[in-house]
């Protein structure tokens, strides 16, 4: 129940949002072996939390051990479906 509520939320909070720009995001986690391998949630509301897909760029930066939780991400949405979330780069490194 509570995992539908927090679906719904994170829907509403990115409604406002225009689908065909890039956004900001902070990294939350990492859930290895699955297709949206990365926790990403907006900059100004943690508990908005959506599961993304990643570039190779991104994957190389998660293997080589440079892409840490709390670290600032570009999002982009595939064909403009909230649902199609893309972390295409890393733009600020929250752990020097």
């Amino acid at each position: 129940m509570a995992k539908n509520i927090v679906n719904k939320s994170v829907e509403r909070y990115f409604e406002a949002e225009q689908y065909n720009r890039i956004g900001w995001a902070r990294v939350k986690g990492f859930t290895v072996g699955t297709n949206r391998p990365l926790k990403i949630s907006r900059i100004h509301d943690a508990n908005a939390e959506i599961d993304c897909y990643i570039t190779d760029k991104v994957l190389q930066l998660c293997q080589m051990g440079k892409l840490n939780i709390d670290d600032v991400v570009l999002i982009q949405f595939m064909d403009r479906d909230p649902k199609k979330a893309v972390v295409v780069d890393k733009v600020h490194c929250a752990h020097p």
